[in-house]
Order: structure tokens, then C-alpha cells, then sequence
């Protein structure tokens, strides 16, 4: 009876994952998570909490550190 209230949504969003560098007042904070997906991703989570969000992309070691892979 509790499966027929339950949403079934899948949403597979595919792109490329980026490290943003932000400057402001002339210093440098440190390397975080971005892109296209990241950004569309988190934004659909605020909107709705039961539809499986998924990514698809390739993320290799030369660009992303492992604390920047844990995140993902």
C-alpha cells in the first residue's frame, strides 16, 4: 500500500563536472565542485526530494583532487 504513494522519477543529467576557482577582494579561496551538472543538479534537489537524481560524466584524477571526489 506504501508503493503506490512513492514517485518513481529518475532523472539523469549528463555533462562535465569543473573546479571553480573563486577570486574576491583579491584572494583566492580554495578550489570547490562546479559545472553545469553539479549546479543543476543540487538546484533540482531543492525542488524535490523524491526523484532519483543521477550523473552521468567523466572525472579524471589529473583536474580533481580526492577531497574534491568525495564530494562527488
Amino acid at each position: 500500500m506504501s508503493n503506490q504513494n512513492k514517485n518513481n522519477t529518475s532523472i539523469f543529467l549528463a555533462g562535465h563536472f569543473a573546479v571553480d576557482n573563486v577570486i574576491r577582494f583579491k584572494r583566492l579561496s580554495k578550489a570547490t565542485l562546479g559545472g553545469s551538472v553539479c549546479y543543476c543538479s543540487l538546484a533540482l534537489r531543492t525542488y524535490t526530494q523524491d526523484a532519483k537524481i543521477s550523473i552521468i560524466s567523466y572525472i579524471g584524477k589529473k583536474n580533481f583532487n580526492n577531497s574534491l571526489l568525495d564530494v562527488v
